[in-house]
């Protein structure tokens, strides 16, 4: 059973923490970030494993946690994994940090000394780089409300009501796999009400941009919201 844990940013007792950073002489392992594409590696069986996201914070842990126990870093630079399987099984763990980015890992327990991994999120894949490319200009041109290179489709397509506010899909953007939507938040009330950004884009998968960060909606007042998204080719 898979299930996800987020990394709670608790102290850890003094003596742990001394244990845990006296790992300064295992070998350090780095990795470019690699979306959609689980990395296969190994951990020590016996010794702590030591994960750090540079140059980010680790946020949450997905995977099956009768496999392994965790420790953490007061700040969440790194999480330390302990394997609770034997030699030559595979651990599997999605790490997430909190620039979004979900790095796969299958982690092969070996009888090894404790070891060090670093996952470089600083590299961005040069699809990834184009398709953020892409969506700037997408954003862009749907502030600007211009057509440019992109396909565009006006509609109206209520989506319900978050919080008071009345949401309404005006337009949708399209450029290959890339797809952005323009909406309109309208509130209806007789005081100004805030536009949760973050709860509106759970709706969406893969979301690459979005704009603005925060709306306050006036009373009888309608505010545009950008979102921008990769879909499924």
């Amino acid at each position: 059973m898979r299930i996800s844990k987020t990394v709670k940013m608790l102290a850890i007792k003094t003596i742990a923490v001394t244990s845990i950073l006296g790992m300064a002489s295992v070998n350090a392992e780095t990795i470019r970030y690699t979306p959609n594409k689980a990395m296969e590696l190994s951990v020590s069986k016996g010794g702590l494993n030591r994960i750090t996201y540079s140059p980010y914070k680790i946020i949450q842990v997905t995977g099956d946690e009768g496999k392994y126990r965790l420790k953490y870093d007061e700040d969440g630079s790194s999480i330390y994994l302990m394997p609770l399987v034997t030699v030559g099984e595979i651990i599997e763990v999605s790490v997430r940090n909190n620039a979004g980015q979900v790095q796969d890992l299958h982690l092969k327990v070996a009888s090894k000394k404790g070891s060090s991994l670093v996952i470089d999120g600083a590299y961005v894949p040069a699809s990834q780089k184009a398709n953020k490319d892409i969506a700037a200009n997408m954003l862009r041109a749907m502030k600007d409300n211009q057509q440019g290179i992109f396909y565009v489709q006006k509609h109206k397509q209520g989506l319900g009501n978050i919080n008071g506010l009345n949401i309404t899909q005006i337009r949708t953007y399209q450029y290959k796999n890339i797809k952005g939507g323009v909406f309109a938040i309208s509130n209806p009330a007789r005081e100004k009400k805030s536009f949760n950004k973050d709860e509106f884009n759970k709706r969406f998968l893969n979301v690459i941009a979005s704009y603005p960060a925060n709306i306050t909606v006036k009373p009888k007042r309608t505010a545009l919201f950008y979102l921008v998204q990769k879909v499924e080719e």
